[in-house]
C-alpha cells in the first residue's frame, strides 16, 4: 500500500464510518440498475454492439453497488467486518449468501480480468413493458377488440424459466449470469437483489453506530 493510500485510510476511520458516502454508492447503483433495466427491454436489435451496452451497465451498476462495501470497509475497519459477518450469518437462506458472495466475485472478475460470467441470450418482453418508454419511431400495435373480439394471451419461458404473458411479445436480449447448476439468472433481477441487500447491510451497520461514528 501506498503512503498515500494509507494515510487516506488512517484520516478516513479517524472521522467515522461513512455512512453517508455509502448511501451515495446505493443511489448510484440505483440509477445504473434503471438503466440496465430499461435497456434490456427494448426491442432487440440483434447486433454486437447492443450486447456490450448491457455489460457496460451491469459492469456500472455492479461497481457501484460493490463500491458500498469499500467505502464501509475503509471507513470502518474491523467494527464492519465484524457487523458484515453477523449479517452474513443472519441470512436465512443459504442461497442469499451464496448470491451475495458471487456478485462481490463477478465484481472482481470484471476490474481485474476483464471478463464476466454472463452472456447475452434471447428473451421474450411483453408489450406493455416496451411501450412504457418508447422510441420515436415506435408505433404501438393496435388491436380492436370490437371487431376482432378480446386479444389473444400468449405465452413463452424465458432463459431464466420465467413466464412471460401476453397479447402481444416482443423480442428482446437480456444478460445472464450462467450457473454451474440450475438456470442462468438475469442480471437485472441479481443486481435488484445485491442492491437490496446492501441496503439492509448499510441500515444493520447505521443502527449499530451511534451517531456520533457517523462521518459527516
Amino acid at each position: 500500500m501506498s503512503r498515500r493510500g494509507g494515510r487516506a485510510r488512517r484520516r478516513a476511520r479517524a472521522q467515522g464510518v461513512d455512512i453517508l458516502g455509502a448511501e451515495k454508492k446505493l443511489r448510484q447503483a440505483g440509477f445504473f440498475f434503471g438503466w440496465l433495466d430499461q435497456e434490456s427491454a427494448k426491442p432487440s436489435r440483434d447486433d454486437k454492439l447492443e450486447y456490450e451496452h448491457l455489460e457496460f451497465l451491469f459492469s456500472a451498476c455492479l461497481s457501484a453497488a460493490q463500491s458500498v462495501q469499500f467505502v464501509l470497509e475503509k471507513t470502518g475497519g474491523a467494527t464492519f467486518e465484524a457487523i458484515r459477518r453477523q449479517w452474513l450469518e443472519d441470512l436465512t437462506d443459504e442461497r442469499e449468501r451464496s448470491s451475495f458472495k458471487r456478485m462481490s466475485g463477478l465484481r472482481g472478475e470484471d476490474v481485474h480480468f476483464a471478463v464476466m460470467n454472463a452472456e447475452p441470450m434471447p428473451k421474450y418482453v411483453s408489450e406493455d413493458r416496451i411501450s412504457r418508454d418508447p422510441s420515436p419511431y415506435y408505433q404501438r400495435p393496435i388491436h380492436n377488440a370490437a371487431i376482432f373480439g378480446p386479444a389473444p394471451v400468449i405465452e413463452e419461458k424465458n432463459p431464466d424459466g420465467k413466464t412471460v404473458t401476453g397479447p402481444i411479445l416482443r423480442g428482446a436480449v437480456g444478460f445472464y449470469i450462467k450457473k454451474r447448476q440450475g438456470l442462468p439468472v438475469e442480471v437485472t433481477d441479481a443486481c435488484r437483489s445485491f442492491i437490496e441487500q446492501l441496503t439492509s447491510l448499510v441500515e444493520v451497520m447505521k443502527a449499530a453506530l451511534p451517531d456520533k461514528g457517523l462521518a459527516k
